[in-house]
């Protein structure tokens, strides 16, 4: 099965669970984020349940997305998306930057 064949099967469709972090800071060049240790064994839970998931469903192209959604949000989602294909594209900037 594919990702796009599981999220037309409404019959499969599961939540995306969500955990509050305990603190969440974003910068243009990373993302830290601060569990207590129940919200780290929370979102470790969330994680293993989607990964398992694909497993059992056999999911071909599918892998476990973790994602917050917003500048001053910190709640971490959970769910599954299609991996990405091929290498990450390079920005127009840094092609010109290496000229």
């Amino acid at each position: 099965m594919l990702t796009k064949e599981y999220k037309a099967n409404k019959a499969l469709k599961q939540p995306c669970p969500t955990v509050k972090c305990n603190a969440l800071y974003k910068t243009k060049n990373n993302v830290n984020i601060y569990l207590t240790p129940s919200q780290a064994i929370e979102l470790s839970r969330n994680i293993l349940l989607k990964a398992q998931f694909i497993l059992d469903k056999n999911i071909e192209d599918a892998g476990v997305q973790v994602w917050c959604q917003g500048a001053n949000s910190e709640i971490l989602g959970c769910g599954i998306d299609p991996l990405r294909k091929g290498p990450r594209r390079k920005k127009h900037n840094q092609e010109s930057a290496s000229n």
